[in-house]
């Protein structure tokens, strides 16, 4: 009985530095090669999608478990046929591409949800952070190297180079960044001992200076409201004297931060105004501009949508160009509507409320602020069928609560 225990913690801590691997060297790929082939690569082939099939196979024998999630699945495809026979000119293959990744993501959200009790999600963020720790004096180094920065980013005038390690671009490392700075701060507030406090405190200034440098507008603004959300949960669900007059002070001094941001007009000041202004050209093409396209291709397409995959074709964009639409639509959630019309609105609203419902009956500051981080950002970017989206969909319609993890391991260690 021991020794099988023992292997299936060890096989548990190498699914461990596995999952922090991929995450952290996901898109390594692109210095290997180039051009469409890689884009088509990592678009279409995402390692998270692995869960998938992973998922039917741990449940082939589960005939309940497969039945409900093919019923699911195939409700997105006989849409999927419906909007084929309405509009036969659509392209079929991207049609039956996205329905695929679409298929895979929802598996791949169930073997989370069903297996996130087992899975250490604060060792990985843990081992995440360290491979940021690492590299960072690197790239501070080598602080020309394309492998690490994006030296004339045309985009933020304000800065033009910004750290994205082995990322397309700094959103994605943004992005990234606050996915596990979620996760540590969420065992931050659980836990309760002293040595684990400052550990995590250390990883989370890590992560925070790695963010200071990618200069990921989105992700930190969001993040900063998802952060702002976890702590306001806490002092609600499990407040104190103490943490009363911890959070004050916290907010005043993030208070005195963003007027010396506003005096010295720092580069993230100076975008954020730019952006409530109007002015920042990659915002207000990632908002307004896909809402308004938004708008239009209901009446379009008779509220059904182009089709699934279709926004990203030659017939779709030439409707568009004359209204600045350059590449495709980039925010997640607007895609994903104009590409399904009413049928996307009624479906993404249903699946955001059962996601707050988690949230709400989960009582988890974790599952607070992957809420608020990953929807808002998919309003705002980011694209639909991305894995690691739906790994996150997962923790949060779980039963994984972090204090329950200290409650388990002061319990194992007491016997």
């Amino acid at each position: 009985m021991i020794e099988k225990t023992a292997a299936r913690s060890k096989y548990r801590r190498i699914t461990d530095y596995c999952a922090a691997l991929v995450f952290y060297f996901q898109h390594i790929l692109k210095f290997l090669f180039s051009g469409k082939m890689i884009a088509t690569v990592i678009g279409n082939l995402d390692p998270w999608y692995l869960l998938g099939p992973w998922y039917l196979w741990k449940n082939r024998k589960e005939s309940k478990k497969l039945k409900a999630s093919l019923i699911v699945i195939s409700i997105f495809f006989l849409y999927g046929i419906l909007q084929l026979i309405v509009f036969p000119n659509m392209s079929i293959l991207k049609l039956a591409v996205t329905l695929l990744k679409l298929a895979v993501c929802i598996l791949c959200m169930l073997y989370v949800m069903e297996n996130a009790e087992k899975i250490n999600f604060l060792r990985i963020a843990k081992i995440i952070s360290v491979f940021y720790g690492i590299t960072l004096p690197f790239a501070l180094f080598f602080n020309q190297s394309p492998l690490f920065w994006i030296t004339n980013d045309y985009v933020n005038k304000y800065t033009t180079t910004r750290l994205r390690l082995f990322y397309y671009e700094p959103s994605e490392l943004g992005f990234r960044l606050i996915i596990v700075m979620v996760v540590l701060i969420g065992f931050f507030l659980a836990s309760k001992c002293k040595k684990e406090k400052v550990l995590l405190a250390v990883l989370i200034l890590v992560d925070a200076f790695t963010l200071y440098l990618a200069r990921s507008m989105g992700a930190i603004g969001i993040g900063a409201l998802a952060i702002g959300v976890m702590f306001l949960y806490d002092w609600i669900a499990h407040n104190s004297r103490k943490k009363t007059v911890i959070y004050s002070c916290i907010c005043a001094a993030l208070l005195l931060f963003c007027v010396m941001m506003a005096v010295t007009q720092s580069d993230l000041y100076m975008r954020l105004m730019d952006t409530l202004q109007g002015k920042d050209s990659s915002n207000s093409y990632r908002i307004g501009l896909s809402f308004r396209i938004l708008g239009d291709s209901f009446w379009n397409y008779w509220g059904l949508g182009c089709g699934f995959g279709n926004v990203n074709t030659p017939a779709f964009l030439n409707q568009y160009t004359d209204w600045g639409l350059k590449t495709v639509i980039t925010n997640s959630y607007v895609y994903y509507m104009t590409e399904t019309g009413i049928f996307g609105v009624l479906t993404l609203g249903g699946f955001i409320s059962i996601l707050f419902y988690r949230c709400v009956k989960g009582k988890s500051a974790v599952k607070w602020g992957l809420f608020v981080f990953i929807v808002v950002f998919q309003f705002m970017g980011g694209y639909l069928t991305n894995g690691l989206n739906w790994v996150a969909y997962g923790i949060i319609l779980s039963n994984f609560n972090e204090r329950n993890v200290f409650k388990e391991l002061s319990i194992k260690l007491k016997y």
